[in-house]
């Protein structure tokens, strides 16, 4: 999806800029993000149960989930701000915002499910 945003960015704006605010973002999201994951340090006798291990893992995609939300959001925003007179470039930016909240209500729907059968499981 950078790739695509990237690509399209009009003469007018740096792409340097673009490119060194979008990795600044994307390296420092995740650390934000995952700051408050508590993952155990000493797992109980040696081995990390599978529930915690799953839990684990669930947690940790819904926080990569949430960065790349974010970061494709601020890359929408770019978009239409750097394309302020062209009408075309402003309907791929609001058809990539109109995906970009499908794909967060499908991400959260998933979530909701997988919490629903880990609950119903016992995780």
């Amino acid at each position: 999806m950078f790739c695509i945003f990237f690509a399209q960015a009009s003469n007018g704006v740096n792409k340097k800029l673009i490119l060194a605010s979008i990795l600044t973002v994307s390296l420092a999201l995740p650390l934000v993000g995952l700051a408050g994951l508590n993952i155990p340090t000493q797992p109980t006798q040696g081995r990390i149960e599978p529930t915690v291990l799953i839990n684990i893992i669930v947690n940790v995609m819904w926080w990569v989930f949430i960065t790349v939300s974010i970061v494709c959001f601020i890359i929408i925003g770019i978009l239409f701000l750097s394309n302020l007179g062209n009408p075309e470039e402003i309907s791929k930016a609001r058809r990539a915002l109109i995906w970009g909240g499908v794909g967060i209500g499908v991400g959260i729907f998933a979530f909701g499910i997988l919490r629903l059968i880990m609950n119903t499981l016992g995780f």
